[in-house]
């Protein structure tokens, strides 16, 4: 496990250091980058044939949301839930925590609904997409709250293991593997994801014609549990690096 000592702390604190514009811009990009994943499972999955592969085969097209943001080094809410690592050895404050929560939420939010809206005005032309954008956000808005969080939970853990792995190998093939397997197991299951379900949810609503209160009340249902939850994941493997790796190579 020596191989996360010198990547994955050091690059959560620059995340922390970065000033607010351009921590909001880099929100921003991976706002747009996870919408890019989730529209490609949208069409996909919006097509005819087996479900269950074509279900597979959306959530492998959605890892290249995540693929971006590594790579593009963007900032997202999920993922820097792991900033509790630095947190827990004492070299991030929680002040400093909350403020990069609160930019890159507001980025990644900016971000997806923009994406969303965009894409809405195209997909609502396209019924096969339309239909299954709609069928997305109807089946999160009636969630449960305890539903939601512990698909969130189970979510993030997973995100967060694909953000340490993708940060933390050197190589390619290593990398790749490291955020494909963790974020297509999570899509596949139908776990719960904050920042995709700010572009699922509006796209959705947005198609179906929902009125804006309804609309409203029901994105807020659904991304509160999904928010708590997503932090809860990244707490828990924050907290399983602490006793999985020794604290000399920390």
């Amino acid at each position: 496990m020596s191989f996360i000592k010198d990547s994955l702390p050091i690059t959560l604190e620059n995340k922390v250091k970065d000033p607010t514009v351009k921590t909001v811009a880099l929100g921003i990009m991976a706002g747009i980058y996870i919408s890019i994943g989730a529209t490609l499972y949208s069409v996909l999955t919006s097509l005819p044939g087996n479900e269950a592969l074509l279900r597979f085969l959306g959530a492998l097209l959605f890892t290249i949301g995540l693929m971006l943001v590594i790579f593009k080094k963007a900032q997202l809410f999920t993922g820097n839930n792991l900033m509790f690592l630095n947190w827990l050895n004492r070299q991030t404050s929680p002040k400093q925590i909350a403020r990069n929560w609160l930019l890159v939420y507001l980025g990644n939010f900016l971000g997806a609904i923009l994406t969303a809206a965009l894409l809405a005005l195209i997909f609502s032309k396209i019924e096969p997409i339309r239909a299954n954008l709609e069928s997305i956000a109807l089946k999160k808005t009636n969630y449960t709250f305890y539903v939601a969080l512990y698909k969130a939970v189970f979510c993030n853990m997973l995100v967060c293991l694909a953000v340490v792995l993708g940060i933390s190998f050197q190589d390619l093939k290593r990398k790749l593997i490291g955020i494909i397997a963790p974020i297509t197991l999570f899509v596949f299951l139908g776990f719960e994801h904050s920042i995709a379900n700010m572009f699922f949810i509006p796209a959705g609503l947005i198609v179906g014609e929902v009125e804006s209160a309804v609309a409203f009340s029901s994105f807020v249902k659904n991304i509160i549990p999904v928010t708590l939850g997503n932090i809860i994941g990244g707490f828990i493997i924050s907290l399983s690096y602490i006793f999985i790796v020794p604290k000399s190579t920390r």
